[in-house]
């Protein structure tokens, strides 16, 4: 097998693409709803196609998971349920099939839903499964937010960023179902770093940093200038914030040192080869 770069270089399939199924769910695993924004983005700017998916009735209980009334101005009201969305796309061009599934997560059941997870993974022929988290962090805001790639499939680890699972304590549908993968079906997390002090969604800098990590994961271009622009209007509001309240900003002040010294601030070549490529990739959209 050739060097391990991006998820391209796996055994696939498919001859003609690799499959991949990107998951994140609302709620306990969704800090910010930045994971959940990550994969409807994905959605947005590219044309994906409703897929069957779950029987939305066994995972949620709707006292806790209400149900939402949308009142129309040229008609009835309607109903909106909570449901688990899947969809899919191929992308010819950059030699990728994306399965996206995003939702609340289940309320109960959570073994039959990592049982009917995996059978639409092998309905779908999918060859790898990422999935997407946000967690609050004592990460400070002016900085970048750190994404953390787990796995333990020792097949995915051969890829840059990708580590072992080191966590230990209370977790969701999003680690158990990792944890659940197949032998047969490698699965990884993607987790991103969000700033408890400022961790109400929308969270553009979050979903950003998440979104570049798929990129290089995946080896493929995202059209990001939308959450670029976003990104920077967030941080001029994190910035008024720190001007008015000056508690806030001396403990802002101390998670930067903090973070200073526990990250180097010269990037390595090998970065810097990567976001270029990026740069390059997107340039040609």
């Amino acid at each position: 097998m050739e060097s391990l770069t991006t998820l391209n270089n796996l055994p696939r399939s498919s001859q003609n693409h690799t499959t991949v199924l990107l998951a994140a769910f609302e709620g306990w695993n969704d800090a910010g709803g930045a994971a959940s924004e990550a994969l409807q983005y994905l959605t947005r700017v590219w044309d994906f196609t409703e897929q069957t998916g779950f029987n939305d009735d066994e995972y949620f209980i709707y006292t806790q998971q209400r149900p939402l009334m949308m009142s129309q101005p040229d008609g009835p009201a309607e109903i909106h349920w909570p449901e688990l969305s899947v969809s899919e796309t191929t992308l010819p061009d950059q030699n990728i099939r994306l399965i996206v599934l995003t939702g609340p997560e289940p309320a109960q059941r959570w073994k039959t839903f990592i049982d009917e997870f995996y059978a639409l993974a092998q309905r779908l022929d999918v060859d790898t499964v990422l999935f997407l988290g946000a967690l609050m962090a004592e990460t400070p805001h002016t900085r970048p937010f750190p994404v953390e790639v787990t796995s333990e499939s020792p097949l995915l680890r051969q890829l840059p960023l990708v580590e072992r699972t080191t966590y230990t304590g209370p977790t969701g549908i999003t680690g158990v179902t990792a944890l659940a993968a197949p032998d047969n079906l490698p699965a990884a997390s993607l987790w991103v770093s969000v700033p408890h002090y400022v961790g109400h969604p929308p969270h553009p800098k979050a979903t950003l940093a998440l979104l570049r990590s798929l990129e290089t994961l995946l080896g493929i271009a995202i059209p990001l200038r939308p959450f670029e622009d976003e990104m920077d209007a967030w941080e001029r509001g994190a910035a008024e914030l720190l001007e008015e309240e000056s508690e806030l900003a001396d403990y802002v002040r101390q998670l930067e040192s903090i973070y200073d010294a526990e990250n180097p601030t010269t990037p390595s070549g090998e970065d810097i080869a990567a976001e270029f490529e990026q740069f390059l990739k997107r340039r040609e959209q």
